[in-house]
């Protein structure tokens, strides 16, 4: 080992011991997900000795409850609420002050690391594993970083557990937000005729394979590719979910209350624009102002079809749509000596 990465290895190890940790007493008489857990608080805010134990203990009935369930055949995907240290508690065991501190350090997100061991039964996580990502799940406080995390991480289980570890992250938020997603669906009053499970389930899926792609994609710190994959998903793969669901009629009405104040911005910007030219006379305001936003719904429908699939059929249709255009924005145009482009920017 050369003198760069072995003053490296030692400024990293003094960081490590410089900063608050469990005490000894305390981590050898624990297991490592229970130590893992702690070391997150006490990074945050440094507990007594007797207080460390009293949260070690705290987190071990948690952990005893939630192995039996999982082993009883507990879904991954239930809402863990119930297994997290909350303000409340803290304050119990810790005095109000320390708990005010704490969850004003809360900065991090919830630690990879510990969602690992606590579901080590899924994982089959060996005794080795486990000392290693508490850890590294230590170490890597000192710079948070998610990508890091998760590569640090995977470097510690093997392809079976990566599988596994992938699908039990990815359960929990599927199931939320397809409930999302059928509920903004009900607040459009767009779920008449609809299989309420058939449609959660297919929201679900979708839903399930976009968190877990995203989260294969922190392993490799691309974030061109996350940047790509996220527009891609809204612009593409949602879209073309949702109008199968709704069908092409339902869709528009989604898409128009969805899109709503971005289009009457864009009618907005239209109108005060006609008006600059003194375009105005003789219109009825309110008749020119819907005529501009049902071109404009129009004209954002035909360019999201391209977008979702850039067929001749969808070219055409959406320059049909241009040329059958308001004549206030041919008016416009003229005055201007130039073509709009307000709904191309949609």
């Amino acid at each position: 080992m050369n003198a760069k990465n072995l003053l490296f290895l030692l400024l990293l190890f003094i960081s490590i011991k410089l900063q608050a940790q469990v005490l000894p007493g305390v981590s050898k008489e624990f297991a490592p997900a229970i130590v893992s857990r702690l070391n997150d608080v006490i990074y945050r805010v440094k507990i007594p000795a007797s207080k460390q134990r009293a949260i070690a203990i705290f987190f071990k009935q948690q952990d005893s409850i939630f192995q039996i369930e999982i082993k009883n055949g507990l879904p991954v995907y239930k809402d863990q609420s119930s297994f997290e240290l909350t303000a409340e508690k803290l304050n119990e065991l810790t005095g109000a002050s320390e708990a005010d501190i704490y969850y004003s350090k809360s900065s991090i997100s919830a630690s990879k690391f510990n969602y690992a061991l606590l579901y080590r039964a899924i994982l089959n996580l060996s005794s080795k594993q486990m000392n290693d990502l508490v850890q590294k799940n230590l170490s890597i406080q000192q710079k948070y970083d998610a990508s890091l995390e998760m590569q640090q991480l995977l470097s510690s289980l093997n392809p079976v557990q990566t599988t596994a570890f992938f699908k039990v992250i990815s359960e929990k938020p599927a199931l939320k937000w397809s409930q999302v997603d059928w509920l903004e669906l009900k607040s459009f009053n767009l779920t008449k005729g609809l299989d309420s499970i058939k449609t959660c389930s297919r929201f679900y899926d979708y839903q399930f394979t976009r968190i877990k792609r995203k989260e294969r994609l922190f392993s490799t710190n691309q974030k061109d590719s996350i940047a790509y994959f996220n527009t891609h998903d809204l612009t593409v793969v949602k879209p073309r979910l949702l109008l199968d669901i709704l069908k092409s009629e339902n869709y528009k009405i989604y898409f128009n209350l969805k899109n709503q104040i971005k289009l009457t911005q864009l009618v907005t910007k239209s109108w005060e624009n006609v008006k600059s030219k003194g375009l105005t006379k003789g219109l009825d305001s309110v008749q020119v102002k819907q005529e501009l936003y049902n071109y404009e719904l129009r004209y954002a429908l035909a360019t999201e079809r391209i977008v979702m699939e850039k067929s001749l059929k969808n070219i055409f249709a959406r320059q049909d749509c241009f040329d059958s255009r308001p004549k206030v924005l041919i008016a416009l145009e003229k005055a201007t000596a130039g073509r709009i482009p307000n709904s191309e920017q949609f």
